[in-house]
């Protein structure tokens, strides 16, 4: 698909809506193109300073329109009071999702206007390679990229500073996070044997399986509780797949309630 169409396809997009009427005109500019390839009257320093006043005003526009909406993003979060304010979390997720689409905008525009002025220095190409369209364009562009980075980077550093600063954690959190604690100097064995394990115990341990793409092998935790009388034995697993992760701390939960003195299962 050429790009006119994709950038005419993204102008289209239901959440672009609202930059719509800022998005570079490339039809109108590849149409400058394609006549001044024809127009012999002109010279190419004419043609090249006339593009460039267009491409300037494309510029602008786009920059104008990050700029605007930049300011409604930061006045909506000025608002803003964690501690207070039950929708908070609603204005901060918006202003992020607004943030990410603006900058989405930038980023195809400035490409826009690069593909353009490769195109006219194609087909008009410059004397002097210092003169071209594309070095002009690529300078405006890159610091409105910069721009648009290090803003970003500023969003995020103050949201997450603003919510560590509110954040408290109440009894129930501070129980998950001890589920979480790390256990360090585990043993690691090639296979699980419940027959050598200590009776009346809870054992840790890792088990070495396959090797990975590296060479080395996959460690998989696992916690045994070996009761002092025979029983049968049961087995939990979790994290099978990547997103399941709630069975983790349930299974260190279900753990630390287990009483080893009155369990039944070793055989």
């Amino acid at each position: 698909m050429k790009f006119g169409k994709v950038l005419r396809l993204q102008a289209g997009l239901s959440w672009n809506k609202a930059y719509k009427d800022f998005f570079v005109d490339y039809k109108s500019l590849k149409k400058y193109i394609k006549s001044s390839k024809a127009d012999a009257s002109c010279s190419k320093d004419a043609l090249t300073r006339e593009f460039k006043e267009k491409l300037d005003l494309e510029f602008e526009k786009v920059k104008a329109c990050y700029l605007k909406k930049l300011a409604i993003i930061e006045e909506e979060l000025g608002k803003v009071d964690l501690e207070k304010d039950s929708e908070a979390k609603r204005i901060i997720r918006t202003s992020k999702q607004n943030l990410v689409r603006l900058t989405s905008f930038v980023k195809l525009n400035c490409l826009a206007l690069r593909k353009i002025a490769k195109k006219f220095d194609k087909n008009i190409p410059s004397d002097k390679a210092s003169c071209s369209t594309s070095v002009f364009i690529d300078v405006k562009a890159s610091e409105l990229l910069q721009q648009c980075v290090a803003k970003e980077d500023d969003f995020y550093s103050r949201i997450n500073a603003a919510l560590f600063a509110s954040a408290s954690l109440n009894e129930a959190a501070e129980e998950n996070l001890e589920e979480l604690e790390i256990q360090e100097e585990l043993p690691v064995y090639d296979d699980l044997d419940i027959d050598g394990l200590p009776v009346g115990q809870i054992s840790r341990m890792h088990i070495a399986m396959v090797p990975n793409e590296l060479g080395r092998r996959i460690e998989i935790p696992v916690i045994v509780a070996k009761g002092k009388m025979s029983g049968p034995v049961l087995g939990i697993t979790s994290a099978l797949h990547g997103n399941e992760l709630n069975g983790i701390p349930l299974i260190s939960r279900l753990f630390k309630s287990l009483n080893v003195e009155e369990l039944r299962g070793k055989d």
